[in-house]
């Protein structure tokens, strides 16, 4: 049973950042119902497993919290939605984990967007979706 959990707990993130990801690169907004399905699961499955068995493991929304306060601070120039997908995020991994997926996703989106500036192919001003990088952070997290 815990061997099903803990697989469940690596891919439903995979596959609901996949399914945000493509969104976020399409319409440059996230809906709802894939957060509220992965962020379901994810309370589920942590109870299941007994991930929460200590104050601790509530520092992992911590950095789902502070992106959503940046993006009310910064009227939305960092959106709600990966906030919320951070916050969705925080019920299958533990806090070290988050910060180093937050580390990678910037990092990665950091580089592209100098690529972006360095072809002219984007302004400074111009808006990258996060959650894409967040999935590649996600699966590069997976394999190290």
């Amino acid at each position: 049973m815990q061997e099903k959990i803990r697989l469940a707990r690596l891919l439903i993130p995979l596959m609901g950042l996949a399914v945000l990801g493509i969104e976020d690169l399409r319409k440059k907004q996230i809906s709802s119902w894939p957060m509220v399905f992965m962020g379901g699961v994810g309370v589920v499955l942590s109870f299941i497993g007994n991930a929460w068995n200590d104050w601790i493991a509530v520092l992992s929304f911590l950095p789902g919290c502070v992106t959503l306060l940046f993006a009310w601070i910064t009227k939305e120039s960092i959106g709600y939605g990966d906030g919320l997908v951070l916050l969705c995020l925080g019920c299958f991994l533990t806090a070290v984990q988050m910060v180093n997926l937050c580390m990678i996703a910037i990092s990665i989106a950091g580089i592209v967007a100098l690529f972006l500036l360095l072809i002219k192919k984007q302004n400074r001003k111009a808006q990258i979706p996060f959650v894409p990088f967040l999935f590649v952070g996600y699966v590069v997290l997976i394999l190290v």
